[in-house]
């Protein structure tokens, strides 16, 4: 019976005690700068002057990562991340007759989607929305964007055509969305928006990123392969009085 009361009790206080709801941001900041510091979760980490912030995401946040990188950085733009670039392509070979100088790394998006088009013509091939029409030549300049496929000794590959990486190479990154969010770098540069509580000093809601690599981005560098130390074991040296292994014993003498 005394059982039955409580739950009873409990069922009413449920009813009648409305949820307590989580306070809502009163203040914003628009444009300000601040450090990146890093991800966790949902939770994102600035430096807002000499101050730590912690913000969540805001639903529609918007975030766009912008710098360059070195060349090796290229064999990263997996999908959904792609290279955009210009070469000189001989379609029967499948290959780029000349090292690309210029490479951009974006995102996959509605706008950006992979394909080949003849530079400054339209059409193409692979995925290109219009083929052209009339024979072509073998060789011909193309804008490609895809997803980085392979890369092997700085050659590409990027929709089956291999495409060789000038060392030299000018690399730029331009990201939008949760992969800009996601490959931005530690200690990069942003500029923010987002909303505050006041009676909850360092906690937020991010609502827009704006954030710029202070140095360029390197893919990680590959560990040494660790190799088994030599075998240092050496026979033990004979004593004085016993015979090298190498010499041999002298003859026994019959009688």
């Amino acid at each position: 019976m005394l059982l039955c009361w409580a739950i009873a009790l409990m069922l009413i206080w449920s009813v009648h005690v409305p949820a307590q709801t989580p306070p809502k941001p009163d203040g914003s900041g628009n444009k300000e700068t601040a450090i990146y510091e890093g991800m966790q979760g949902k939770i994102v980490g600035f430096k807002l002057g000499a101050n730590p912030w912690l913000m969540q995401l805001d639903p529609k946040v918007v975030v766009t990562f912008t710098g360059t990188a070195e060349t090796d950085f290229v064999q990263l733009a997996q999908a959904p991340l792609m290279v955009r670039f210009k070469a000189e392509i001989n379609t029967r070979q499948k290959k780029a007759t000349e090292a690309v100088t210029e490479i951009e790394i974006i995102n996959a998006s509605e706008t950006e989607k992979p394909g080949a088009v003849i530079d400054g013509l339209g059409g193409g091939f692979a995925g290109a929305p219009e083929q052209p029409k009339g024979p072509q030549p073998e060789t011909q300049r193309y804008q490609i964007t895809g997803p980085v496929s392979g890369y092997k000794n700085g050659e590409m590959t990027v929709m089956g055509i291999k495409v060789p990486v000038d060392p030299m190479a000018k690399v730029t990154v331009n990201l939008t969305g949760p992969t800009a969010l996601l490959a931005t770098p530690p200690q990069a540069n942003a500029v923010i928006s987002y909303k505050y509580y006041t009676k909850q000093p360092g906690k937020g809601i991010l609502t827009r990123m704006e954030a710029t690599a202070t140095e360029p981005l390197a893919a990680p560098k590959k560990p040494m392969p660790r190799t088994p130390p030599a075998n240092t074991k050496t026979k033990p040296e004979p004593k004085a009085d016993e015979p090298k292994p190498d010499e041999a014993k002298p003859a026994e003498k019959s009688e």
